[in-house]
């Protein structure tokens, strides 16, 4: 499942619903179940657009452990907005803290290392991403870069020989169409390139939704996983919204794990639309003026 705040900046105050919208929501990721030590992540995010001065604001929360390695970004979203077409352009940047941490007493090597920490070593780095995000009316397309700051950590205890972890960049590149099939049922397909360190991963997925209220899809990443998607909307206008996604491992995993799971939850407050004033009418005892 897709949070586009958390992959682009350019996305805030945008999204991808028919309108803007103030957004709120929580994702967590179960991964590789029944592996002691696998990841397990989680996203926190709100954002909203402010039309008097042509821009969205935001913030998101990512926290993700696994093993002994622990991480924690806080930032903060800005994307200024541009009509373009009949559809909007937002142009941002993502600035906040990158905290990595790695727990030595979960490390237990056949041989005595004295360079790996013998308890928890935990460095703080400022984190800087942008990106660009256009949301038509059937369609979306985004190009990011994520960990622009070339941070690196030293979890070493000796200062004579640093133990380094440099966070890669992360580039992005998003797109998906929506399809109207019947007056009940549309179709969005969608595609994800990833590329970190020169490794290019893609992904795709297609939604079917039937009454803008069920949704259900199939998602595939490359040699990693295969995805049944299920969800669905309530409360009134459909303002909130749950997704569930269970992964199929494809690789080698497969014979210790039984699998990921992926849990969705949004709540959004449409954009408040600005009606003309009523025309004043005026009673006279001879004349009716509007």
């Amino acid at each position: 499942m897709y949070n586009g705040l958390f992959l682009n900046p350019g996305s805030t105050g945008i999204g991808i619903s028919e309108k803007p919208v103030t957004e709120f929501g929580t994702l967590v990721r179960l991964q590789w179940i029944g592996i002691e030590g696998a990841p397990r992540s989680q996203v926190f995010w709100g954002h909203t657009p402010i039309s008097k001065i042509n821009s969205g604001i935001g913030i998101h929360v990512f926290n993700d452990n696994a093993g002994p390695l622990h991480q924690l970004t806080v930032n903060l979203d800005y994307a200024y907005h541009l009509e373009i077409g009949d559809g909007i352009l937002g142009i941002g940047p993502s600035l906040g803290i990158l905290n990595n941490a790695l727990d030595g007493t979960m490390l237990k090597p056949n041989d005595v290392d004295p360079i790996l920490p013998k308890s928890g070593k935990s460095e703080m780095k400022f984190d800087l991403s942008a990106g660009a995000w256009y949301k038509a009316k059937k369609y979306y397309v985004g190009l990011s870069s994520l960990h622009l700051i070339p941070n690196e950590y030293n979890f070493s205890d000796l200062a004579a020989s640093p133990s380094k972890y440099e966070v890669p960049f992360h580039f992005y590149l998003t797109g998906g169409y929506h399809f109207d099939i019947t007056r009940e049922i549309d179709l969005t397909p969608s595609l994800i390139a990833k590329n970190t360190k020169s490794i290019t991963q893609f992904e795709g997925s297609a939604m079917a939704g039937y009454n803008k209220r069920f949704y259900f899809g199939l998602a595939y990443r490359q040699l990693e996983s295969a995805s049944v998607l299920v969800g669905f909307n309530f409360l009134k206008d459909n303002a909130a919204h749950f997704g569930y996604s269970y992964d199929f491992i494809l690789n080698d995993l497969n014979t210790v794990s039984s699998g990921s799971h992926e849990f969705l939850l949004t709540y959004s407050i449409p954009k408040k639309i600005v009606l003309p004033p009523a025309k004043i009418i005026i009673r006279t005892p001879r004349f009716r003026l509007e």
